[in-house]
């Protein structure tokens, strides 16, 4: 089975590939796609910072058709891309397997951290925080998250805590005036 990231065993190539690769099954296991609603997404989700171009994308389209995890139909002179019922159980495994490690590779922030600039640590910090709330705010929202009522006041109520967790804890070590300000 794949392993988060780096897809360690049955691998899809680098780590990028394996990701761009489950992330195109992902999105065949809507609605079969085009290479290029690929490329769009990832540029769309990632802000316009990953511009994927054709020869990381094809050859990654190719291996799922090669393992049996996608078929490709013809539609007017176009490769349209499905997943298959093997590529469905990949694409479970894999996100059992990201579900289950992407704790993990959390902590490597921490690593970062330390190679950030002392100067530019509290910008960094705080770009990170505000990612994180809009990746709240994205899964609360929006539609394609399917969250159902009882799941996004599980999510709002759990964030509310981290955040007045924080808040007790900056009291604590003596920073309670600042965070009222």
């Amino acid at each position: 089975m794949p392993e988060a990231f780096g897809m360690e065993h049955d691998s899809l190539g680098s780590t990028h590939s394996g990701l761009v690769g489950f992330y195109a099954l992902s999105m065949m296991n809507k609605s079969p796609i085009y290479g290029s609603d690929v490329v769009h997404r990832i540029f769309e989700q990632t802000n316009g910072t990953w511009l994927l171009g054709a020869g990381a994308l094809y050859p990654t389209l190719n291996r799922l058709v090669k393992r049996g995890w996608a078929k490709v139909d013809f539609v007017q002179g176009r490769k349209k891309y499905s997943i298959t019922s093997k590529g469905r159980r990949s694409l479970l495994a894999f996100r059992s397997d990201m579900n289950a490690k992407a704790k993990k590779y959390m902590f490597a922030w921490r690593l970062i951290l330390d190679l950030i600039d002392h100067e530019q640590l509290p910008d960094f910090v705080v770009e990170r925080l505000k990612v994180s709330l809009k990746v709240t705010e994205s899964v609360l929202t929006e539609p394609r998250y399917e969250l159902t009522s009882q799941e996004k006041r599980y999510l709002s109520t759990a964030v509310r805590h981290e955040i007045d967790r924080f808040q007790r804890r900056m009291y604590n070590v003596g920073l309670g005036e600042a965070i009222r300000q």
